[in-house]
């Protein structure tokens, strides 16, 4: 996905074949995404009720790239979420090595708290994971 273009704050609402899901970006990155609810307003309630989440603006590229590349996913095509920007401002040391984890994950691979935590180099947090 191409970061380059200027980050502009804001969120979307998108439907998906699994239901409405939502996305909130700051200047550096992806801050939220909500999962499947039944109803627009719903996934809107879940995005405003958090800090930092701006309002709606205009879509940089790449959010118009990840907004297609969520829905191509919950479709169930295999989709690399690795070149989307995040910001992780804020976020400690323990939730960042966590996250890295995650984002390692292959297309359809399972794992448990407690084997990410482990894999984060938090081996026995599996609680604070989940």
């Amino acid at each position: 996905m191409d970061t380059t273009a200027s980050i502009t704050a804001g969120h979307a609402v998108l439907e998906t074949v699994i239901g409405f899901m939502g996305i909130a970006w700051s200047e550096k990155g992806l801050i939220r995404l909500c999962l499947p609810e039944r109803s627009r307003e719903a996934v809107e309630r879940r995005l405003l009720r958090h800090g930092g989440v701006s309002a709606s603006t205009a879509q940089p590229p790449w959010v118009v790239e990840l907004i297609a590349a969520i829905k191509a996913y919950a479709a169930g095509e295999d989709v690399d979420f690795s070149g989307v920007p995040v910001d992780l401002d804020g976020v400690d040391d323990f939730r960042l090595a966590i996250y890295d984890a995650a984002r390692k994950l292959s297309f359809g691979e399972t794992t448990t708290y407690g084997e990410l935590a482990k894999t984060a180099g938090h081996a026995g947090l599996a609680r604070e994971t989940g």
